[in-house]
């Protein structure tokens, strides 16, 4: 460690590890000491003392106890801020009768704006609102399907479709799209259909093992792209009232964000070479 100037008191002492284990530091956290041995010589660093001097030798501090006394009773001569006027007091200056007057007077100030920047960082508005397929049915690219197998539709111009057998009866296919269509909105085309199970009628539980603590996993930060991408995940499943906020869980778990991959494409490289990869044609938010 090179000498600092006398003038210069803000150098940082840099400690490495070779450098700590050479001098045999000692860091008690509790009592703030960190002690140094150096050629059989042993010092001893009181961090809480030193927080309390100035940062620099020729920094002059000094107390004026006149100086406050005759600045307060100024502010109480001159001063017409309610807020201003009660702190500038101490509790013995004025009676009840003053005291709910300043009150009344504090109280009908309008509220000062906070600069607390708070932990979590909100969501913001919806982009968009899901409506359900049975209210609106959209035209949908249907796959091909095997030859046992075959489309059949709920609504009118072809929308609505379900997968039903094709080695059906026409009036057990009759039957089948009757009730079918009767219970429709027990289907789910989209996630806008789902409206789950009242907690009444049924609720899921994990029966735990005795003495089973609660685990609560950190926050982790995201980049910016899988942020959004989260973002829209949440606002989609608040929206739909499949999710819904809660502030005092015991089991927290962080959220995933993987790639949906689809099938295997040939794609050139950096070489000019055709190789073979599965492109990421999505991302699926998930957590455990």
């Amino acid at each position: 460690m090179e000498e600092a100037p006398i003038h210069d008191r803000e150098l940082p002492i840099l400690l490495g590890r070779p450098f700590m284990a050479t001098t045999k530091t000692i860091i008690d956290v509790q009592n703030g000491l960190l002690t140094m041995t150096v050629l059989g010589e042993t010092v001893q660093f009181k961090v809480f003392e030193s927080l309390s001097h100035p940062s620099s030798s020729l920094d002059c501090c000094s107390i004026d106890v006149l100086d406050s006394l005759v600045f307060s009773k100024f502010l109480l001569a001159q001063s017409n801020d309610p807020l201003q006027y009660v702190l500038s007091q101490s509790q013995d200056d004025f009676d009840e009768e003053v005291l709910m007057e300043m009150v009344a007077a504090l109280e009908a100030l309008k509220p000062y704006p906070s600069t607390f920047s708070p932990l979590i960082e909100p969501l913001g508005p919806s982009a968009t609102h899901l409506i359900p397929y049975v209210v609106k049915p959209p035209k949908l690219e249907l796959k091909p399907l095997p030859s046992h197998l075959k489309y059949a539709y709920l609504a009118e111009f072809e929308t609505l479709p379900v997968i039903i057998a094709s080695d059906l009866t026409p009036l057990e296919e009759d039957k089948l799209i009757r009730v079918l269509k009767e219970f429709k909105s027990a289907i789910g085309w989209s996630i806008a259909d789902i409206k789950g199970i009242s907690p009444t009628m049924c609720m899921h539980r994990i029966l735990l093992e005795e003495g089973a603590k609660p685990t609560r996993e950190p926050q982790r930060r995201l980049n910016p792209h899988t942020k959004e991408v989260v973002r829209a995940e949440v606002l989609k499943l608040l929206d739909v009232g499949i999710i819904y906020p809660i502030s005092d869980s015991k089991w927290v778990s962080v959220v995933h964000v993987v790639p949906k991959r689809i099938g295997i494409t040939v794609v050139k490289n950096e070489h000019k070479v055709l190789v073979q990869m599965r492109p990421a044609a999505s991302w699926r938010v998930c957590t455990d």
